[in-house]
């Protein structure tokens, strides 16, 4: 019991997303040993026939990555579920050094975005509900119930920090870019406190990993709706070299190129009415200076 898609148990039209139901279910038995996302087995087919959140807090243990791609294929609506070529794009696939160079690329891409026209819509996408609001007991995007990241991070970092820079812990664009800033310079760090977060790139992805256990999939998700269509983060979402794709059959290949064209042309969209809602603004008149 409990491995039928909703609308599979009500008899309704059904499609290549009832598999996408049945791998999230498995997913979730083979990370957890044996337990199930919509309770005990007398419970199950209610629980999905009713829409019920599943249960994830033991595999959120286990891999925050998988649960959050457990809760997209358990969705009861069948279109809101990913295929199966989107899952196979999921950061719980990326290895560690991958995850930190997809961190390290949205600092890029976001670094100088507020001096672009239009680029605090951007931003805004970015910084949405990443923290928690100030006097809120709500855990945000990110993972903390703060209003601030630099709280979670040692004082040796922070002195070390302010030394060359001033970074905003109400942003997540700067705590983006100390990730990258000091992974790039990581030899340059005082010994204590590279003994303390350790060396890129596992044991530095890991340290902030820990400190913000929802950043990545915060990034993750900002990019697949605004820049997965740009040349930077397309290898993200589609096979990107010869022994990746000789990895999959051909018509794995295809269904995975097909659906990253999706992703892409849904961002692309997404960037076009940014563009669009800047050129139908109106024109910002400078001040006319007395005397002038």
């Amino acid at each position: 019991a409990g491995w039928l898609a909703p609308e599979r148990l009500a008899g309704g039209r059904q499609s290549r997303a009832v598999d996408a139901f049945g791998l999230g279910c498995l997913t979730h038995y083979c990370l957890t040993g044996g337990g199930h996302p919509f309770g005990a087995r007398y419970e199950r087919d209610a629980n999905v026939a009713r829409g019920v959140h599943p249960e994830l807090e033991k595999l959120e243990r286990v891999s925050r990555e998988a649960a959050d791609l457990v809760r997209a294929l358990t969705k009861p609506d069948p279109a809101d579920r990913p295929t199966a070529a989107e899952a196979l794009a999921h950061p719980l696939w990326w290895s560690d050094a991958a995850k930190l160079k997809f961190l390290c690329d949205v600092s890029d891409r976001v670094e100088m975005e507020d001096r672009e026209a239009g680029g605090f819509l951007l931003l805004r996408q970015l910084e949405r509900g990443a923290l928690s609001p100030r006097g809120s007991r709500g855990v945000g995007g990110i993972g903390i119930a703060e209003a601030s990241w630099a709280g979670r991070l040692p004082p040796s970092l922070l002195q070390n920090l302010g030394k060359y820079r001033s970074y905003k812990g109400d942003e997540v664009r700067d705590l983006l870019r100390v990730i990258r800033n000091k992974s790039n310079h990581f030899r340059e760090l005082p010994r204590a406190v590279r003994d303390e977060m350790g060396a890129p790139p596992e044991g530095f992805f890991r340290y902030f990993d820990e400190k913000f256990p929802r950043l990545l999939l915060h990034a993750y998700a900002f990019v697949k709706e605004n820049c997965a269509h740009e040349p930077a983060f397309r290898a993200y979402f589609f096979p990107n070299d010869e022994a990746e794709k000789e990895a999959f059959s051909s018509e794995a290949s295809a269904a995975m190129a097909k659906s990253a064209e999706r992703v892409a042309a849904r961002a692309e969209a997404r960037a076009a009415a940014r563009a669009a809602a800047v050129a139908a603004a109106p024109p910002v008149e400078d001040p006319e200076r007395p005397g002038a």
